[in-house]
């Protein structure tokens, strides 16, 4: 799903639409507060009734408040578990006899932490702010009327909700709503009685991408769920659909209603409708493979300083693989921590310059995919636990979780993937990183990226997960013996173990060198600096 926000020029009724806001944001607050009554249909209707809401209008709003209330929940849930990581973490350093300086100041950060989670734990969720409510209350005790009033003003106007309307396809994508995306405008009609003409700004961007939506609407094929302020309004659909790459649902459940309308037994229904869905998966499959490689890969290595990108081919018995492209983009320029006093204005320019800097490296990074007819996009696990962050120093929590921009990187690849059609594998990448220094002949995040694509290719092959330990020290003896001779001695100690995590505990126990960088080797690449104007540099390497 994709949402694109729209701002408003001009409404020929603000005032109407102003009122269905504050109604339906009166109703969403009574019935998130009784959310316990969601299913009760005599409560329902009294809503209904109450804030003269129609059938779709309070449908709408009872999606619209139980997706809030679980994102709430599943918010706390992950609180609770990061609560009961960072007792854990307490415990243990508590149950030490004699703690060290650096020990004793972790100590006191996690029980800070605790106090503040603990905390949080027990709030509920504030219509119009938290931060307003203090604000209020503090100016309040001050008897400062003029921030107190300021503040409430602020709090009453994030109490009113946006109009939320659930899209139905059959009903040319939503039935409050007529779509002239053309020419930028949309009528809301509400009633049969009342036409609200909407004159929107749509950013140039946009425009192809709105044509072939239209003629979705227009077709019935797509349906578009509305928010709706004075303001600005949001569209959400289906980017599959938008740009052909999703099932084919209504097909396939019309087959699988008439299989289970036959009079045959459970046994023979189960494995009838098994083939059916498999026969729409690999028709999806071969769609979406039209004009791509089966065979050929794009795999990423993320890190916050460098994203190592390799373009590889396998082979047709998957024993080996040929390498096609090796890139890395370096961001170390634009993650330089700043000198304290530099103002907040430049660090925001800087954060904004960072995101910028995101966009258009994973627009060249399926720039690329398109250009070499990747089908195969293989990535690591991207759900980071950020309960482990207290195994972490300063500098890796700085990069980490505010530098890395992960949520920006998710949704910029799940974007491409849906529009373009891409394979998309994940895979663990655990010791990825000193396998791929071990094995292959770049700098470390590219190293890194090899071996992430090595286990996509054979994800669903057993025991294929590692390499052999025996093949691949063999292996790093004779890179590193025309490398750098001052390294050989360090990997000569890796021949002993029969695990990789063991040979893993043991290089960061022993701090054992093995990490690739360019000033090993001279490296032959073509450096394009300032990529896009965000201070990035890309290196090819050739």
């Amino acid at each position: 799903m994709i949402t694109r926000k729209l701002n408003i020029i001009s409404s020929s009724n603000i005032e109407f639409i102003n009122n269905k806001q504050i109604q339906y944001s009166y109703a969403f607050r009574k019935l998130y507060k009784n959310i316990h009554r969601i299913k009760d249909p005599f409560f329902i209707k009294f809503l209904q009734n109450k804030f003269n809401l129609n059938d779709i209008e309070i449908r709408s709003l009872i999606n619209d408040v139980d997706t809030k209330y679980k994102q709430i929940i599943a918010a706390k849930e992950a609180n609770e578990l990061q609560i009961t990581e960072i007792i854990k973490d307490i415990e243990k350093l508590e149950s030490k006899n004699k703690l060290n300086k650096k020990e004793t100041r972790t100590l006191f950060k996690l029980n800070k932490k605790l106090k503040y989670k603990e905390n949080h734990l027990s709030n509920d969720i504030v219509f119009g702010g938290s931060y307003n409510l203090k604000k209020i209350s503090t100016y309040s005790n001050l008897n400062d009327e003029v921030k107190k009033n300021q503040y409430k003003d602020l709090f009453n106007i994030n109490r009113i909700l946006p109009i939320y309307i659930i899209g139905e396809s059959n009903q040319k994508a939503n039935r409050f709503f007529e779509f002239n995306l053309k020419d930028n405008l949309i009528i809301y009609k509400p009633n049969r009685k009342t036409k609200i003409e909407i004159k929107l700004s749509i950013h140039k961007s946009y425009k192809n991408e709105f044509i072939k939506l239209q003629e979705l609407i227009n077709n019935k094929n797509i349906s578009i769920s509305i928010r709706l302020s004075n303001d600005s309004i949001c569209l959400t659909y289906d980017n599959e659909i938008l740009y052909g790459y999703s099932l084919d649902v209504k097909s396939r459940n019309i087959e699988v209603s008439e299989i289970k309308n036959n009079h045959i037994d459970k046994e023979t229904k189960t494995n009838l409708i098994k083939e059916v869905y498999k026969k729409y998966y690999d028709e999806l499959r071969s769609r979406k493979q039209i004009g791509k490689l089966n065979n050929r890969y794009l795999s990423i290595d993320l890190n916050p300083n460098n994203i190592g990108c390799s373009i590889i081919d396998k082979s047709e018995n998957n024993d080996s693989f040929k390498i096609i492209k090796v890139i890395q983009y370096d961001l170390t320029n634009l993650n330089k921590k700043l000198d304290k006093n530099v103002s907040k204005d430049y660090r925001n320019h800087i954060t904004n310059k960072r995101k910028h800097g995101i966009y258009h490296i994973w627009k060249d990074i399926f720039k690329m995919m398109l250009h070499y007819k990747c089908f195969n996009l293989v990535i690591e696990d991207l759900n980071f636990d950020k309960s482990k962050q207290n195994d972490m120093n300063k500098e890796s929590n700085r990069q980490i979780l505010n530098m890395w921009n992960l949520d920006l990187i998710k949704n910029l690849i799940n974007k491409y993937v849906h529009n373009f059609g891409f394979n998309l594998i994940e895979i663990n990448a655990c010791y990825s990183s000193t396998i791929g220094n071990l094995m292959y002949n770049y700098t470390d995040c590219c190293n890194a990226s090899i071996e992430i694509c090595r286990r996509g290719i054979n994800k669903y092959v057993k025991n294929k997960f590692y390499p052999s330990i025996e093949d691949t020290i063999d292996y790093a003896m004779s890179k590193l013996s025309l490398m750098n001779q001052t390294k050989l001695r360090d990997v000569s100690l890796l021949k002993d173990f029969d695990t990789w995590k063991k040979i893993h505990d043991f290089i960061h126990e022993t701090r054992l060198r093995y990490r690739s960088e360019l000033n090993d080797k001279i490296y032959r690449f073509n450096s394009f600096n300032n990529l896009n104007h965000s201070r990035i540099n890309k290196l090819v390497f050739i």
